[in-house]
């Protein structure tokens, strides 16, 4: 597994991860070499990308846009079940109100696609994946307001009221 995230350019920044999972049975009387965990995928990438849209009228404002892609799995029950790959997308609008607080709208599976998520035996069912968490479908979104709260200037607040020099623990 690897992940790697960095500012390609001014206000634009990416983040990608990569895995892979091979398992397989290393000593058994009849399983040996075939795969211990077939519904596990053997490969998943993600790629997530955010640019910060230049001041003036537009600043604070930032968009996003995100991929995951999860490989193709199987059960190694009677019958065996077959789960596809599929690419899930996510986009999200943020806006920093100030230096501590940011609003920001996130919508995952841009496209509503219908996908298994899981898979288990035939007797437990496979699971789907969650739909779109937003838009004029189901208007259920996520708007999480983040305040960011640091504990230098809590110090700082408390040494002015109290005189002291050194930081008191929090």
């Amino acid at each position: 597994e690897t992940e790697i995230s960095g500012q390609i350019a001014a206000g634009w920044n990416l983040t990608a991860g990569y895995s892979y999972t091979d398992t397989k049975y290393l000593r058994d009387t009849t399983l040996t070499g075939q795969a211990y965990a077939p519904q596990t995928p053997k490969h998943s990438f993600k790629l997530w990308s955010t640019y910060k849209l230049p001041g003036g009228a537009l600043d604070g404002l930032e968009i996003g846009a995100g991929l995951r892609f999860v490989d193709k799995v199987y059960t190694n029950t009677v019958p065996r079940i077959d789960r596809d790959s599929y690419v899930v997308a996510s986009a999200a609008l943020g806006y920093r109100v100030n230096d501590r607080l940011r609003a920001t709208l996130n919508i995952e599976n841009l496209f509503d696609k219908r996908y298994i998520e899981q898979i288990s035996g035939r007797n437990s069912g496979q699971h789907f994946g969650a739909p779109r968490s937003g838009g004029p479908r189901r208007p259920r979104r996520l708007l999480p307001l983040r305040a960011k709260i640091d504990r230098w200037d809590r110090l700082q607040a408390g040494r002015k009221r109290t005189g002291r020099s050194q930081p008191r623990v929090l």
